[in-house]
């Protein structure tokens, strides 16, 4: 795959990434703020809810987007940052001008850095809901959803439910829920991410590094000709 095609690729999933991060977070914060088309409009579904949505498909696009943020640097011969992070859209850019710079400061910023802190945001706003078992509080707050054991039974009953405030169509709906384990897979879930997001990161910026100190310095040779080296 291109550098090109890796630049469009990148793009499209970063701007659906920033798109669901932004929805989630305003139905969080309940902040009124919905862009178009935007997936939860219809159903007024709460800000605990939503939650159970934004966690996993905020955290596979930031896996896709920094997998693919890796791939590029590791194939840049760019000795700066900016040159080693994907072009969104696959634009060209003077990066020896300040605007190009701060051009790809802000995309860091847009499709990397919010959407973390939100995948961090909305993991806190799911272990701070309340699971029920039937009509009754089963959970809520870290230490429960993470050590409270639920009866198997009540498992395969299909008796718990998470937060029963959401609404769809003027109806209650609440969103069934498998304790225990599914807050340890959402936790693991945004531990991954927050090692992918590290790691593509630590590429464009630690690589970029390295590769402009070898630049200035040259690659060392041996004094003696032949020496370190194989017929």
């Amino acid at each position: 795959m291109s550098q090109s095609l890796l630049n469009k690729v990148w793009s499209f999933l970063a701007v659906v990434l920033l798109y669901l991060s932004l929805n989630v977070w305003s139905i969080t914060q309940q902040w009124q703020l919905t862009l178009p088309g935007n997936p939860f409009k219809d159903c007024k579904i709460s800000p605990y809810g939503v939650t159970l949505y934004g966690i996993p498909l905020c955290a596979v696009l930031l896996i896709l987007t920094s997998v693919i943020s890796v791939l590029y640097a590791k194939r840049s011969a760019g000795s700066t940052w900016a040159q080693r992070f994907p072009r969104f859209a696959d634009f060209e850019l003077d990066l020896t001008k300040k605007d190009a710079l701060a051009f790809q400061l802000v995309m860091l910023l847009a499709f990397v850095i919010v959407p973390c802190i939100g995948s961090i945001h909305f993991l806190q706003t799911m272990m701070n809901g309340t699971v029920y078992r039937g009509d009754q509080h089963f959970a809520s707050g870290w230490r429960d959803q993470l050590f409270k054991l639920p009866a198997w039974q009540d498992v395969k009953a299909g008796l718990f439910t998470y937060d029963k405030t959401n609404v769809c169509d003027n109806t209650k709906a609440a969103l069934s829920f498998l304790p225990f384990w599914l807050p340890w897979f959402f936790l693991l879930l945004t531990i991954a991410v927050a090692f992918c997001v590290i790691w593509s990161l630590a590429e464009v910026f630690c690589s970029a590094k390295h590769s402009h100190h070898n630049k200035r310095h040259g690659t060392h040779h041996s004094p003696h000709p032949g020496v370190g080296t194989q017929a």
